[in-house]
């Protein structure tokens, strides 16, 4: 076989998409012979997210100085940098996170007679009204006698309530 030609003493060219026979890979055989490792496996989305996120990376922290890092914790420290000095996107994902993992927990319940009640009340009867008051009258205006309000905005609040026969 001379290289050019074929068995069937047919004209062959080398070219594009056409190598030589003597380098072609032989049937029944790998081009890749040693093939992927044992025990090496095919990475996920997540799986490559995992190895960048433990990836080292270097960081310049506040005194001016470089330290090296896993990237995720550079991450942390710059979210919590970042509330830190009032970004609120930050302040949010941060309160976020610590809600998530318990370290925020609700203010304890006030002792029995701390504190003021709110109950809502359905529309009382005027009787009603007296027996449990001792006789009082029931107001007629709802902002009569409330402490700290000044007569001039009073008397705005009454304005806005009527309404206008203009």
């Amino acid at each position: 076989m001379v290289d050019g030609e074929d068995d069937d003493a047919k004209p062959f060219t080398v070219g594009y998409g056409k190598p030589p026979k003597h380098t072609r890979f032989k049937p029944n055989h790998s081009g890749n012979p040693n093939g992927r490792p044992k025990g090496a496996k095919a990475r996920t989305v997540l799986d490559a997210i995992a190895h960048a996120l433990k990836r080292p990376m270097r960081v310049r922290k506040a005194n001016g100085k470089v330290a090296s890092m896993p990237t995720d914790e550079a991450l942390i420290n710059s979210v919590f940098q970042g509330a830190l000095q009032g970004n609120a996107a930050d302040r949010k994902l941060v309160f976020g996170l610590l809600g998530k993992i318990g370290q925020l927990t609700p203010p304890p319940a006030p002792a029995k007679g701390a504190g003021v009640v709110v109950v809502r009340r359905p529309a009382v009867s005027v009787e009603d009204w007296q027996k449990e008051f001792g006789g009082q009258r029931l107001p007629t205006d709802p902002l009569a006698g409330l402490p700290g309000i000044d007569p001039a905005l009073m008397k705005q609040l009454k304005r806005r309530q009527t309404p206008d026969d203009a």
